[in-house]
């Protein structure tokens, strides 16, 4: 029967189709833990999981500063000037502006990470996933 395992001896060693699924998965928020549990000891995956963990801190860290950009627009902009509605409507288009780039940029690195996944190849997100390492 075949359960998924290659024939080496290598405990954790995935046919690739399991190893690309699990390195795609790796991208999308923190799916990432699936590929953790499943797949830790194949090295392909764990480069995966690495990255994946990366892009997961970035938008953590991302979503907060987005989030102190939308209180300090809010009242900068759009509190005091709720009588002028040009200027208070400006805010709320700079607001929904960043959140758009913010959406943007994660969906390009999902979408970046998920093609080297499923292509095979182990290259870093582009400018944070050379960062650190999580995974050795």
């Amino acid at each position: 029967m075949y359960y998924g395992y290659n024939n080496d001896s290598t405990p954790g060693s995935y046919g690739r189709g399991v190893q690309k699924l699990l390195s795609a998965l790796s991208y999308v928020g923190i799916l990432w833990i699936i590929g953790l549990i499943f797949g830790r000891y194949d090295s392909k995956v764990r480069y995966h999981i690495n990255q994946g963990i990366i892009l997961t801190i970035f938008e953590f860290i991302f979503r907060i500063i987005l989030f102190i950009l939308h209180a300090v627009i809010k009242i900068f902009l759009i509190m005091p000037f709720s009588m002028v509605p040009i200027i208070s409507a400006a805010g709320s288009l700079i607001n929904n502006i960043l959140t758009y780039i913010y959406g943007a940029i994660t969906a390009v690195y999902v979408i970046i990470g998920i093609v080297n996944a499923i292509s095979g190849r182990e290259r870093p997100l582009p400018i944070i996933g050379s960062s650190f390492s999580i995974l050795h």
